[in-house]
């Protein structure tokens, strides 16, 4: 009998394996890293304001929102878990990924939108909006182990540190935000829950510079006049 050789089959071009952070199908998942980043970082420096300024917070108090943050991400390993015993329409990933995004969104808009200072309201907002973050995270880490197999040798752990990169980047940016928001804005209270809602950095600009205009008026006006 004659041996039947099979052609081999043809290696794919650039951009299309699946690892290609740059297709349509994978754009999530580089935006999801570079989120996580950014919302961790931003978060920080408002909400430590926020604790000592409007609620003054003990430091026993700065303590419980420090652990309640850092608590839920020993559930990670749950996640990955869930996501994998239990699809959701037929999908392991994007489901938990998108649940995770509006968990998080949710929270802070709430916490915004209620205009009430109270610290365990926000310790509960808080700890649910984390994990909302962890499981954005641990989606996008399984959907990048998934992808990585489709490597070569020679880009071998490309993917995920350019993953991380972003990540790092997104940090850097969240950091620089807050430090530009809260230097400006004092951390007043409409100011912070305007940051919470979501609102558009004009936005939240424009009702800074009214609130400058306001203060120098006031002191204008107590001002001995001078000629």
């Amino acid at each position: 009998m004659d041996q039947v050789d099979f052609p081999a089959p043809k290696k794919a071009g650039r951009g299309q394996y699946p690892c290609n952070l740059f297709k349509v199908s994978n754009l999530a998942i580089g935006m999801c890293y570079f989120t996580v980043g950014a919302v961790s970082s931003l978060q920080l420096t408002p909400t430590n304001l926020y604790l000592v300024q409007i609620l003054d917070a003990s430091p026993s108090d700065q303590t419980t929102i420090v652990i309640l943050l850092q608590v839920p991400w020993a559930l990670k390993l749950l996640f990955g878990f869930l996501s994998d015993a239990q699809p959701i329409f037929g999908m392991h990933r994007k489901p938990y990924l998108v649940m995770g995004m509006l968990l998080y969104s949710s929270m802070y808009l709430a916490y915004g939108w209620s205009r009430v200072d109270d610290f365990r309201m926000l310790c509960s907002c808080l700890f649910t909006a984390t994990i909302g973050l962890i499981q954005m995270d641990v989606m996008a880490d399984t959907m990048v182990v998934e992808r990585s197999k489709f490597e070569d040798e020679a880009n071998r752990g490309q993917l995920q540190a350019t993953c991380y990169s972003m990540r790092f980047a997104g940090g850097v940016l969240g950091a620089l935000m807050a430090i530009a928001l809260t230097s400006h804005a004092h951390v007043k209270h409409e100011g912070f829950v305007r940051l919470l809602e979501g609102e558009s950095g004009l936005d939240f600009s424009r009702h800074m510079r009214r609130h400058r205009h306001a203060s120098a008026s006031f002191h204008r006006s107590f001002a001995p006049a001078t000629r």
